[in-house]
């Protein structure tokens, strides 16, 4: 079901490993959360605020800041969850 008025989109995703260079810097509206189901994620920001998740962590942030993640040596699963302000 579409649920009205809905402020959360839950993914499944599928980190793969690639060279930093390659990594998709983002930013949106709005908070996004990420729980780091198997593997070992790093979290990028312009601001070089890294972060490295393993398996068990988890990261709450606000969205606007441009950000990128990527896979360190294995695929990493992850439960991302963002937050849209409306």
């Amino acid at each position: 079901h579409k649920k009205v008025n809905k402020h959360m989109d839950p993914f499944l995703v599928t980190f793969e490993v690639k060279d930093r260079e390659d990594i998709i810097m983002f930013s949106h509206d709005g908070e996004e959360f990420v729980y780091v189901l198997n593997g070992q994620l790093e979290f990028i920001t312009d601001n070089n605020n890294d972060i490295i998740l393993n398996e068990g962590d988890s990261l709450y942030f606000e969205a606007d800041i441009h950000h990128g993640y990527r896979a360190i040596k294995e695929p990493s699963l992850a439960l991302v969850v963002v937050y849209n302000k409306i």
